[in-house]
C-alpha cells in the first residue's frame, strides 16, 4: 500500500507557511475588530464554502456525517473554544508567543489523552528520546512564560495581567485543539472525508461569534459590502485554506505526527513577524522560541526515525 505519510507532512509544512501569515494578519486586524467578528465571518464564510463543496461533490457525506455524530458534536465543542481562546490570545500577547504556546502543548497533550484512553487506531507509541524532548519543551514555555510576565516581551507596557491572559488562552486552545485534532481523526476514519469535517466543525463557534455581533451590535455590521467581501476572502485564503490543508495532513497521519510536525510553527511566526514589523523581536522571545525549535526537531527526528526503524524489522505499520 502506498504511504502517505510524506504527503501529509509536505502539507502540514505548506500549513505552517500559510498559518504564520494568518497570526501576522489577526493581529493586525484585531486593531479594528473584535474577535467576535472576525470569527463571525471567518468561520461562516467556512462553513458556506466547505460545506457547499461536500454537498456539491460529494453528498454521501452527509448520511457519514449522521452516523459520526457524537463526533460532529465534540469537534464543534472543541473548535469553538480553541479557537475563540487563540484569538483572545492574540489580542493580548504577540502572534509568536501565542503560537509557540498552542504549538508546544499539543504533542504533550497527546501523550496525556492517549494515558487517559483518548487515542485514535493510527496512534503511535512514543518512544523514551521523545518523552526527553517533550520535558525540553515543558522547559522552553516555562522560560518564555517567565519572559512574557517579566516585560521582557516585545510587546510594550505588558501588563503580567494581560501577559497571563494570554498565555493561559494560548495554552487552553492547545490544550482543546489537540482533543478537536483526535475527534478529527476518528471521522477520518470512520470515512468522513477533510472536506466535510470542516463543512460542519465551525457551526458552533459561528453560532456564537453571530450572537455576540448582533446581539452587541458590533461596529462590522456597518461596514459596507465591499469590506466584508475582502474580510471574508482573506478569512477564506488564511484561516479555512489552511485548515484544509492539515485536515487533508491530519487524514494521512497519526495526531502524533501531525501535532510534532506542527511543533514547528512557531519558528515560522516569528519569521514572519520579523519580516512584517509590526511588532519589535524581543531578543529574550527569540532565545526561546530557538530553545524550543531545538527540542521541537529532536522530538520530530525521533518521530520520523521510529517508523523507519520498525519497517526494518519488519513491524512496520501504515498510520
Amino acid at each position: 500500500m502506498i504511504d502517505r505519510k510524506p504527503l501529509g507532512v509536505s502539507l502540514l509544512l505548506i500549513f505552517l507557511a500559510s498559518t504564520s501569515l494568518r497570526d501576522i494578519y489577526l493581529s493586525s486586524t484585531f486593531s479594528k475588530f473584535g474577535f467576535f467578528e472576525v470569527a463571525f465571518v471567518a468561520f461562516g464564510a467556512a462553513t458556506i464554502c466547505f460545506l457547499a463543496i461536500t454537498l456539491v461533490s460529494t453528498p454521501n457525506q452527509v448520511f457519514t456525517l449522521r452516523r459520526a455524530w457524537r463526533n460532529v458534536i465534540a469537534v464543534n465543542a472543541t473548535t469553538a473554544v480553541a479557537w475563540l481562546s487563540y484569538f483572545g490570545s492574540l489580542r493580548f500577547v504577540e502572534p509568536a508567543v501565542t503560537n509557540t504556546v498552542y504549538s508546544g502543548v499539543a504533542p504533550l497533550t497527546i501523550v496525556l489523552f492517549g494515558a487517559c484512553g483518548l487515542k485514535t487506531r493510527a496512534e503511535d507509541q512514543v518512544e523514551l528520546s521523545e518523552r526527553a524532548a517533550h520535558l525540553g519543551l515543558i522547559g522552553a514555555l516555562v522560560v518564555l512564560a517567565w519572559i512574557v510576565l517579566s516585560g521582557r516581551s516585545g510587546l510594550a507596557n505588558l501588563s503580567i495581567r494581560d501577559g497571563a491572559l494570554g498565555l493561559i488562552l494560548a495554552t487552553v486552545s492547545g490544550v482543546v485543539i489537540t482533543a478537536e485534532t483526535i475527534f478529527a481523526k476518528q471521522m477520518n476514519d470512520d470515512g468522513v472525508s477533510p472536506a466535510a469535517v470542516l463543512g460542519v466543525r465551525f457551526f458552533l463557534v459561528t453560532l456564537i461569534s453571530a450572537g455576540f455581533v448582533f446581539l452587541q451590535g458590533e461596529t462590522i455590521l456597518r461596514e459596507t459590502p465591499g469590506s466584508l467581501g475582502y474580510l471574508a476572502g482573506a478569512a477564506l485564503l488564511l484561516i479555512a485554506a489552511p485548515i484544509y490543508l492539515v485536515q487533508l495532513g491530519l487524514a494521512y497521519t497519526s495526531p502524533m505526527t501531525t501535532n510534532v510536525v506542527l511543533s514547528l510553527g512557531p519558528v515560522f511566526v516569528l519569521a514572519t513577524q520579523v519580516v512584517a514589523g509590526n511588532t519589535t523581536t524581543s531578543p529574550y522571545v527569540l532565545f526561546a522560541i530557538v530553545l524550543y525549535a531545538a527540542f521541537a526537531v529532536i522530538g520530530s527526528a525521533n518521530r520520523v526515525r521510529a517508523p523507519a526503524q520498525s519497517l526494518c524489522d519488519g513491524t512496520g505499520k501504515e498510520a
